[in-house]
């Protein structure tokens, strides 16, 4: 049998970003995978849930405090969600999957 030298230390160093540095990673990234990946880290929804996301899904209306939200939305979420859905190219059906 052979054997594989390997190394159990990394030279990796976690590079620490602000809140305003990660919202231009965010901003710098193209359509829809930006719009995709805010949604993944604000709902930690598995990605084969956030693929078969659809448009009848999502309330993209602000609710009261006394509403009963199954997942609650950020506003700037909605906004991507918004925009996203504005910037498609064929028409809109409730059903439609919201990343095709």
């Amino acid at each position: 049998m052979n054997w594989v030298s390997q190394r159990t230390t990394s030279d990796y160093r976690a590079i620490v970003m602000t809140s305003k540095q990660a919202f231009e990673v965010l901003l710098n990234i193209p359509e829809p995978r930006r719009t995709l990946t805010l949604s993944d880290a604000a709902t930690a929804l598995r990605v084969s849930e956030l693929l078969g996301l659809m448009w009848m899904d999502l309330d993209l209306e602000p609710k009261s405090k006394a509403s009963k939200a199954p997942v609650p939305m950020h506003p700037l979420l909605a906004g991507f969600l918004l925009a996203w859905r504005l910037r498609k190219s064929r028409p809109i059906r409730t059903c439609t999957c919201v990343y095709t």
